[in-house]
């Protein structure tokens, strides 16, 4: 009981990894989970079922079926990868990067967060953006980068200030979370200095600046 099931037609034969619930239906049909708890996620074309992958490894995931969202997501960044498809890449990547952070894989998550930012730049996504940086924010503070986890938070008001866009209210939760722990690393006035330089920086150079960071490692 309690399944979720993403039903998914495809033109051509793919392998998606097994989950527990997993039904076979006719040639063309791979069926996820129990019927009287199913959502139909009907696909055209290689691009939706990019998406729904995407989407059933986030549902995976929510449920704390990490394993199998793990091998889900991968699927689904590879076929977005090789595609060159890059709002598909930024899901599976977002959706990817959460599950190894539960994993405790954090600077592998770190990575695979910062790809999806610069998916998000390069579409002009703003809520995507936003929702990366605080990603990114959250994944710092695990790692104890707390002046980076500041930055992050600055560059989200500033990018709140700049553009029609808002936290969904789950991500105020965890960005006032991810601020007090911040505000008792650091002390308010310390804090404000460097979420003010965080508000500054362009937005471009964010992913860049993650790549440095990695080298000088």
């Amino acid at each position: 009981a309690g399944w979720t099931k993403a039903q998914v037609v495809t033109k051509s034969p793919i392998e998606i990894p097994e989950v527990d619930g997993v039904q076979l239906g006719d040639d063309d049909e791979m069926v996820y989970g129990a019927p009287e708890d199913a959502f139909l996620v009907p696909t055209a074309n290689d691009v939706n079922l990019r998406r729904a992958l995407g989407m059933l490894g986030f549902t995976l995931s929510a449920r704390g079926a990490y394993a199998e969202a793990k091998e889900v997501c991968q699927e689904a960044l590879s076929l977005a990868r090789r595609a060159g498809d890059r709002r598909g890449v930024g899901i599976a990547a977002s959706h990817l990067g959460d599950v190894l952070a539960h994993e405790g894989s954090f600077d592998e998550a770190l990575l695979l967060q910062g790809e999806a930012l610069l998916m998000a730049q390069e579409l002009h996504d703003v809520q995507a953006t936003g929702a990366m940086l605080l990603d990114i924010a959250v994944l710092s503070t695990s790692l104890q980068d707390y002046e980076s986890a500041g930055e992050m938070l600055g560059a989200v008001g500033g990018l709140a200030e700049s553009s029609e866009f808002a936290l969904l209210s789950f991500q105020v939760d965890s960005f006032d979370e991810t601020l007090e722990v911040l505000r008792r690393q650091f002390g308010e006035d310390e804090l404000d200095r460097i979420t003010a330089r965080g508000r500054r920086m362009p937005l471009d150079e964010i992913p860049r600046r993650g790549d440095r960071d990695d080298e000088a490692g």
